[in-house]
């Protein structure tokens, strides 16, 4: 058991780590410079509890003021609170203007839907919905949080 953690703590982690076989996702981390206004884009576009396994836990970096950690299934996830919000590497609006981050995926039932529900929750979109490749493996979109993170969706091809 990590020292930092009670035995509530370590048992989610425990779990998440069962659940989540070396090579699958088990973990991201989402930079903010506010977390309230994060965990509310997050509840609301895609229906994540984030019920707070620990907050306000020491930053793992000095820019990093506070880490506000959560499950979402098999992942184990944190907001870091940033000190500073020039620190934020966030993406510009127009696709092929910028680097591209890392990037984490979330699957949906309804890329159009989703697309309609970032824009009224303050996230913008940085591309529109797009076949990969054509009818083979479904859609997919890219938005902009509002913390200026990358976000992938994807929904499943009918079958």
């Amino acid at each position: 058991m990590m020292e930092f953690m009670t035995p509530p703590e370590a048992e989610v982690i425990g779990s998440l780590k069962t659940a989540n076989p070396t090579g699958n996702f088990c973990f991201i981390e989402i930079p903010t410079v506010d977390v309230q206004r994060a965990i509310t884009f997050y509840r609301k576009v895609f229906g994540w509890a984030i019920n707070p396994v620990f907050n306000g836990v020491q930053g793992h970096a000095d820019n990093v003021k506070s880490m506000y950690c959560f499950n979402q299934g098999n992942i184990l996830g944190c907001f870091s609170e940033l000190s500073d919000p020039n620190d934020m590497m966030t993406m510009g609006i127009s696709p092929g203007t910028t680097k591209i981050p890392i990037t984490f995926g979330v699957t949906v039932d309804d890329v159009d839907e989703t697309s309609q529900k970032v824009v009224e929750c303050g996230g913008k979109v940085h591309r529109q919905k797009f076949a990969i490749p054509p009818g083979k493996f479904g859609d997919s979109a890219r938005y902009i949080d509002t913390e200026g993170n990358m976000i992938a969706v994807w929904t499943p091809p009918a079958m």
